[in-house]
């Protein structure tokens, strides 16, 4: 009888388990829900980040190297610092240098180049400070535009630029000095000129004095000054052929003074009575740094539009 309920036992036992088939050491074993994989959750499209489209383009990812470009390119340009004495001015001139990636790495090749100024009450860190440098470091490196040399200058006049000789300085002096000193691709072709606020007036006087000196004309919120005399404008553009005319971009906010807006407007109406093509364009925003830093992408995309 002991004999059966043993056997009986041991049966039991055996049917129990084939009926339950877990093993005890199989939890020890990691499994699938045990490791780190992240599990999928329900993400609302507002929680994810946006980008906010701007005035400008910038790139908004690092871009990767290809066989169609250089690797050099990836590398942020660099900034250089010169004093330089012209003309009959007593103190030195102050230059802040752009010089774009791959201009060391590929040293025979030359590139055209941008004399871009600053408004009154600025000097010639205003540029940086908007974040020029670093929209051309970005445009440059997505290939959206070709490597190129910045000249920032300084003027420390308030008014005319030829009250203190600073257009002469710039094309008699500067221009050549800055072709000798660096890889600078020659001709008119390659040498554009712009400026903001005060700037722009002093790019406007200069540009159209001497049209054939540069091939693009950028004036950003121009500040026209009432003390030129009447007519005086018009007379710079009657000595300019429609096919010396440099190529010519205007803007301003569309809070911009009233004064200025009509400045403006009459100087493209000048043009519009002389067959002078031009590119205008107001976006939103005032007369100050943040209007002007939003748009440095438009305006270096300009600048850049006809070189390869």
């Amino acid at each position: 009888m002991r004999k059966t309920k043993f056997v009986l036992a041991i049966l039991l036992v055996v049917f129990f388990v084939a009926c339950n088939p877990v093993v005890v050491e199989d939890v020890e074993t990691p499994t699938s829900t045990e490791t780190t994989t992240p599990t999928e959750t329900n993400i609302s499209p507002t929680n994810t980040p946006t980008i906010t489209p701007t005035n400008t383009s910038t790139p908004t990812k690092e871009p990767t190297p290809t066989a169609d470009r250089d690797a050099c390119l990836l590398i942020k340009g660099q900034l250089v610092n010169q004093s330089l004495y012209v003309g009959n001015m007593s103190e030195q001139m102050q230059l802040t240098i752009y010089l774009p990636p791959c201009y060391d790495e590929q040293s025979e090749r030359e590139f055209p180049i941008l004399y871009i100024i600053h408004g009154k009450g600025y000097d010639n860190s205003q540029w940086l400070d908007l974040g020029l440098i670093d929209e051309a470091n970005g445009l440059i490196s997505a290939g959206q535009i070709p490597p190129f040399i910045i000249v920032m200058p300084f003027d420390f006049e308030e008014y005319f630029p030829n009250e203190d000789q600073f257009d002469e300085d710039l094309i008699e002096e500067v221009i050549p000095y800055i072709e000798e000193e660096y890889r600078v691709l020659e001709g008119r072709e390659n040498r554009v000129l712009g400026g903001l606020s005060r700037g722009a007036n002093w790019a406007m006087y200069i540009g159209l004095h001497y049209p054939e000196m540069f091939s693009a004309l950028g004036m950003h919120s121009l500040a026209i000054s009432v003390s030129y005399e009447e007519g005086e404008v018009n007379g710079w553009l009657d000595e300019i052929a429609p096919e010396d005319m440099p190529r010519i971009y205007i803007d301003h906010g569309d809070k911009e003074f009233d004064q200025l807006k009509n400045s403006m407007a009459e100087l493209m109406t000048e043009l519009d009575e002389r067959g002078f093509e031009y590119e205008f364009n107001e976006f939103v925003g005032e007369h100050d740094d943040a209007y002007w830093a939003s748009n440095v992408g438009r305006y270096l995309l300009f600048y850049t539009g006809e070189w390869e």
